[in-house]
């Protein structure tokens, strides 16, 4: 008492007159009414900055509260503390909502974990929440010691090089690797991700990436373990031995393309050596002697590995960081095999590079170089990367270099050209991305006829017939992407009725201008004036998503709802239903919503009250029984699987918990009725695939999740 003002004695002893009881005081913060508490300056900075944090916390429910009702200081000390975080405070209440800014104070204040933790568990509680509230998704721009608060010692690494380079991008990432690195790296393509410095501190607590590199690893022999039972001879064995390798390398097959995400954009490699491509292996070996398994007696496809390989270069060309700027066009070339011949591998490890962007380096010459060769994969990955690098540009120089591979744009009177079915169908995805929101005439145009092009008078356009149809639809909805009916120079197309005759086996009702020829009808096989739906429905119903996206114009998305009758579901095929309900919840982006009451709602209630229904000999022979269970139950499986990927397209990136929620507990389902009794072998097929569609789905919402290195 001693030590204070005697103009703060009288004050001092009227609030020593009753005990000052901080907790009392903390639980009535959210009380505007309630007096200052008295602090002694430069004695209880703790308390006073736990009444500042609290009193943004009563921002919640009565607003700002002005400084002079939180803290009154009393003593001789220094008061420059007291005005710092009273300053802080006022700062921080006007500019971020209460949460954040009670994690930005307690973090410059001084606060540690430790430090929370000897605190009182009715103090620790409120502020430990706040911090929870903040650590999946912190805001840029705060103090780095929030960030270490936090425990995102990965953002506080960031904000503390965001001065000067990212690490990934100093100069130790494309420094020469040691012969046993290269090996390693080049065994996987993942060994440079061992070495992240924000994969470490991001991920320090357990060893989650190595394990996902275990996972996708596909550059070593995949283990066989089987035994040999008495009576099974032993080429039988050989053959058993080879058909479980078989079915473990659909799996080595498919790992690329995880592969290509999780390393997406993490190396900028020397660019005076070429780039290695981990190997695709598909061999076994059978413990404990490691001996050889290959796939030599029994019957694979011819071109099982093709695409394998094809995605494999893929994942190859994404690991390259997007914002290098020292891959030029000789650098590419570089990295073809040694005996430049073109491979499955280089054709994917050029499409990667026109995802990245650079491609757009490549000159002329080579381009031509790279078509004349007349490999397929290389000039489809090679079309369809130049046109990505080159999106929504409506680049003239790389349409000349498409129009060649598309008949319907190559000028009357012009030379037949021999273009594979293949590149052709790449070069028409190409269009639509190259004139992505254009919503360019003559290539709608074009692309609307080249879904209803007919088979040709000696079947030369019924090589992969349904395929080109369908890349014709995207590339259709892709050039008029959202623009619905706002598009005055398409109006006059009529592009939604013809659109809907090709999805309902209507009648065209103008002829189709493909070039010169003008009767393209087959001689061969006999086809009505009605268009065939297997092969145009698929692409017209992309279209119509694509066209009219996020429109929500009632009356086209009434194209795509179910039928609700037995009759008409027999017309359509169960995976245009699939095909149907994406597109529907395109169109009607507003009303999807992640709940299990949106997605029954799509079901029509036939279908949801007759599908996987058991029923007695005498309902079977009723004639309330639906004539066929089968078509009902797949009918059902593809509704809801359009369904949840429609909810997977509108929340992905977003983390969503209501949405991840309502596609697991779907995807349970449709593997819980792959086991029943209620699902023949026919259905089980369709039950698997709505799976696949389902898992897809659900990731899309965690997608956001993986992009922790890009």
């Amino acid at each position: 008492m001693a030590s204070l003002h005697t103009e703060h004695k009288s004050e001092m002893m009227e609030y020593l007159s009753s005990p000052c009881d901080v907790m009392l005081w903390l639980q009535n913060a959210f009380d505007s009414d309630q007096d200052p508490f008295p602090i002694l300056s430069g004695v209880t900075r703790r308390t006073q900055d736990i009444c500042i944090a609290f009193s943004i916390f009563g921002q919640l429910s009565q607003g700002h509260r002005d400084s002079s009702k939180i803290v009154k200081p009393f003593g001789l000390g220094s008061d420059t503390e007291l005005k710092s975080a009273v300053s802080l405070y006022e700062k921080l209440s006007k500019e971020f909502s209460p949460m954040n800014a009670v994690v930005q104070f307690i973090a410059v204040q001084g606060f540690s974990p430790e430090l929370l933790q000897s605190l009182p568990r009715g103090v620790e509680i409120p502020l430990r929440e706040a911090l929870h509230s903040c650590c999946n998704d912190p805001p840029t721009g705060w103090p780095t010691e929030a960030y270490h608060l936090l425990g995102r010692d990965d953002l506080a690494r960031q904000k503390e090089v965001a001065k000067g380079r990212d690490p990934r991008l100093e100069p130790k990432a494309t420094i020469r690797p040691s012969k046993q690195n290269t090996m390693e790296m080049v065994s996987d393509g993942m060994d440079h991700l061992m070495d992240d410095e924000i994969l470490q501190m991001r991920f320090s607590q357990d060893q989650r990436i190595r394990e996902v590199r275990r996972l996708l690893q596909s550059a070593k022999p995949c283990r066989i373990n089987l035994k040999q039972r008495p009576e099974v001879s032993d080429h039988d064995f050989i053959e058993e031995q080879e058909q479980r390798l078989f079915l473990v390398c659909q799996r080595t097959m498919a790992l690329p393309v995880a592969r290509g995400m999780f390393t997406l954009g993490t190396l900028r490699p020397i660019v005076t050596e070429p780039l290695p491509v981990p190997p695709l292996t598909l061999k076994g070996q059978v413990p404990p002697r490691n001996t050889a398994v290959n796939l030599d007696h029994i019957d694979i496809p011819a071109s099982m590995t093709d695409w394998p390989e094809f995605h494999n270069g893929v994942a190859c060309g994404l690991v390259i960081d997007p914002r290098m700027k020292e891959v030029h066009s000789s650098w590419i070339t570089y990295n073809q095999p040694v005996d430049k011949q073109l491979t499955n591998e280089h054709a994917g490890f050029l499409l990667a590079l026109g995802l990245t962007g650079h491609l757009n380096n490549l000159d002329t010459r080579r381009i031509h170089s790279y078509l004349s060769k007349g490999h397929q994969l290389t000039s489809t990955g090679l079309l369809l990367g130049l046109a990505a690098a080159k999106r929504g540009t409506s680049d003239l120089e790389v349409t000349r270099t498409l129009s060649v591979h598309v008949q319907a744009l190559l000028p009357i009177g012009s030379s037949e050209l021999d273009i594979p079915p293949l590149v052709q169908t790449a070069a028409v995805v190409g269009i639509g991305l190259v004139y992505e929101g254009s919503a360019h005439r003559h290539m709608a145009e074009v692309l609307l006829g080249e879904i209803g092009r007919p088979a040709g008078p000696e079947l030369e356009n019924a090589t992969n017939r349904e395929s080109h149809a369908l890349a014709a639809g995207i590339a259709l909805g892709m050039v008029a992407l959202g623009k619905a009916d706002s598009a005055v120079g398409l109006l006059d197309l009529k592009i939604a009725d013809t659109l809907f005759s090709y999805m309902t086996a209507g009648q065209l009702k103008r002829p189709l201008k493909l070039g010169k020829k003008e009767d393209l009808h087959s001689h061969l096989i006999m086809e009505t004036s009605e268009v065939n739906t297997h092969v145009t429905a698929p692409g017209a119903i992309l279209a119509l998503g694509l066209i009219y996206m996020k429109s929500n114009n009632r009356s086209v998305a009434h194209w795509l709802d179910t039928p609700d009758s037995h009759f008409a579901l027999q017309s359509i095929r169960p995976d245009f239903l699939t095909l149907r309900t994406i597109s529907h919840g395109m169109i009607l982006w507003d009303t999807v919503h992640p709940s299990v009451q949106w997605v029954e709602s799509r079901i029509p209630q036939s279908v949801n009250k007759l599908a996987f229904q058991s029923y007695n000999d005498d309902e079977i022979n009723s004639d309330s029984t639906p004539t066929d269970s089968k078509m009902i139950c797949q009918a059902k499986v593809h509704i809801t699987a359009g369904a949840c990927m429609a909810i997977g397209l509108k929340f992905a990136g977003t983390g969503n918990q209501c949405a991840f929620e309502c596609l697991v507990k779907y995807c349970k389902k449709f593997i819980a009725l792959s086991t029943s009794s209620l699902a023949d072998q026919v259905v089980v097929f369709h039950l698997t695939v709505a799976v696949i569609l389902v898992f897809v789905s659900a990731n899309l919402g965690w997608q956001v999740c993986c992009g922790i290195l890009s």
